[in-house]
């Protein structure tokens, strides 16, 4: 019995060893393989599948960080084998959550409105690796776990209420500030750390507040809207069901960053034309926003609003379009937009006449 004991001791302490020197490899492995992970089941899983995955990943990354809390007492090789393993499971978990709301905002808006929250957390998952010797203080792993929380509760609400209201996305963060203060409660004590409790509170209303004023200022896109395409053309037809584009052609450059040249005639007109994803039971109107840049004011001029009726569920997407004449030759833009004025999609071009 003696020996079986110090031949597992000696295994765990190689294995502590192993972990301990690899740890500035295989931590981030564990995160890109998160992301990576779960970049895959976005595309190939159904939309219900990765909300329970995400469910599944939020508990192990839960428990694994109330492990990592938890002092060890005694020699119990099972607690002590838990604590090894703990930090790499809450960095895969951590990377899958964080990449899951990445995924649903970056596919959900315009990156140039988007961009501040896409950046946020982006630069999370970042500062997550980098910064080792900060993100392994339970506050800020805390912290981290509660951001990644707060983001998929406020945007699976609107997939779950099939709605882009306001209200649904303050539900989703109500819904996250009980669970995290249900959390909280079990894990400031295991972590014996009660005089913590202040502080981490103050680090969810802190964050909870941060993304509502986000969404309030439309930074936050308008999930669960996902666009597939939006481009500008010279005639749109539909034809056995299909939808027909006349477009300008592009090379690999103008493809990476969007702004065409439209050449037309007086009188012809240019159509902008978006493929929208959304739930079968969603209905909501799209606007289309056509902007000028006036030279002599030196700032975007709404020129037109106009404005469809889109129904979710459709496997292709929604197929919409809006066209205008006698456009003034320059700058312009349409921004694709809910009545709200969150922004889908903003489509540049630039007007010359023959």
């Amino acid at each position: 019995m003696l020996s079986q004991r110090l031949k597992e001791t000696k295994t765990y302490q190689r294995l502590a060893a192993l972990a301990k020197k690899y740890e500035r490899f295989t931590m981030p492995l564990m995160l890109l393989g998160g992301t990576a992970t779960d970049a895959l089941q976005f595309r190939l899983l159904s939309l219900q599948t990765t909300i329970i995955i995400s469910v599944v990943y939020s508990f192990i990354c839960a428990v694994a960080m109330m492990i990592i809390v938890a002092p060890v007492r005694g020699n119990n090789l099972f607690i002590r084998y838990a604590r090894l393993a703990a930090p790499f499971l809450q960095q895969f978990t951590i990377g899958s959550l964080l990449s899951t709301a990445l995924l649903f905002y970056w596919f959900s808006g315009s990156f140039s409105i988007s961009w501040p929250i896409i950046g946020l957390i982006a630069a999370v998952m970042i500062v997550n690796e980098a910064a080792r010797h900060i993100v392994t203080r339970p506050d800020v792993q805390f912290g981290i776990f509660s951001f990644a929380i707060i983001s998929l509760s406020s945007t699976l609400s609107a997939y779950l209420f099939n709605s882009l209201e306001p209200w649904v996305f303050i539900v989703g963060v109500v819904v996250s500030l009980i669970l995290l203060g249900g959390y909280l409660v079990p894990y400031l004590n295991v972590g014996e750390r009660h005089e913590a409790q202040k502080k981490h509170w103050l680090i969810v209303v802190g964050l909870a507040a941060f993304l509502t004023i986000f969404y309030f200022l439309n930074v936050i896109p308008p999930i669960p809207l996902s666009l597939r395409e939006a481009s500008v053309a010279y005639n749109v037809a539909r034809s056995n069901g299909e939808y027909l584009l006349v477009k300008q052609p592009e090379n690999w450059f103008e493809k990476l960053i969007p702004s065409v040249t439209m050449t037309i005639k007086q009188g012809d007109p240019i159509y902008a034309f978006t493929v929208v994803s959304a739930p079968a039971d969603l209905q909501t109107t799209l606007v289309h926003n056509w902007e000028y840049y006036d030279p002599d004011v030196k700032k975007w001029v709404t020129k037109s609003v106009l404005s469809y009726q889109m129904t979710g569920g459709l496997s292709d997407g929604y197929h919409g379009y809006s066209y205008k004449t006698s456009l003034l030759a320059g700058k312009w833009r349409v921004a694709v937009q809910t009545m709200r004025g969150q922004v889908l999609a903003r489509i540049p071009f630039f007007l010359v006449y023959e």
